[in-house]
Parts: C-alpha cells; structure tokens; sequence
C-alpha cells in the first residue's frame, strides 16, 4: 500500500466566538500548494494557540487519514475539505489511526516521527457534532 499525502493545511491563531465564550484556537486549517517547511514546533504559515496541548515539540505535525473523513462525511451527510479536523496532513493510503509511537515517515524531504497519539480538544469535538 502506497501512503499519499493529499493536502498540506495551515492556520494562524483566530479568536473566535463559541457560544457564549471568546476563545483563541489554531484549529482553522486550509490547504496550501506548493513546499511547507517543517520549522521546529509547527509547519511553515502554520500556528497553535495552545502549545501544551497542540503543536510544540512533540506535537508539531499532526496528520490525518482521508479514509476517516469519508466515514464522517457519510456519518454527517455532508462534504468535508481537508483541513476540517485542524490537521497539518491529510492523508491517503495509510491508516494514521495504527501509527505506532517511534514510527518514521518520509513526507517530501523532511522525516517525521510519531511522537504521541492525537487528543482531541473539547472545541474540535463541538465544532463537529454542531453539523449532525
């Protein structure tokens, strides 16, 4: 099975509304064409809001299976651009959800290494179940 990286997404940092709360998330993220650095804790143009839990050393690069994105899509009966769940990667071909801790990949010129699983934020997991 060949792993293809399919889109490339970055953020700036937005403080936002959510209810009644103002809060500041890096989780907007848009694909972006051409070369992205990997530039220490986060991916060229690319920022988190909440280093603690996203981005910094061990969280700089966070990637996701395109493969997932059709289960929610089918689940929430609606499209969803990469990008939708704050990853830096959507991927294809792989499946992100078996990635082992120490694991290594070749993505362009930079070598990546799995460092942590993911842990979904409280607002990511909102911003989702608002579309069902």
């Amino acid at each position: 099975m060949n792993a293809l990286v399919q889109s490339v997404n970055v953020g700036a940092v937005r403080t936002v509304r959510y209810g009644s709360q103002i809060i500041t998330t890096g989780i907007f993220k848009e694909p972006v064409s051409g070369p992205v650095a990997v530039r220490g804790v986060n991916l060229g143009g690319d920022d988190q809001a909440a280093r603690e839990a996203h981005g910094g050393d061990v969280r700089a690069v966070y990637a996701y299976a395109r493969e997932d994105y059709l289960w929610w899509e089918r689940e929430l009966e609606r499209p969803m651009p990469p990008g939708e769940f704050g990853e830096n990667l959507t991927a294809g071909g792989i499946d992100v959800n078996q990635a082992l801790i120490g694991e290594r990949w070749r993505v362009g010129t930079a070598l990546l290494q799995i460092t942590v699983p993911r842990v979904r934020s409280g607002f990511a997991s909102r911003r989702l179940s608002k579309h069902r």
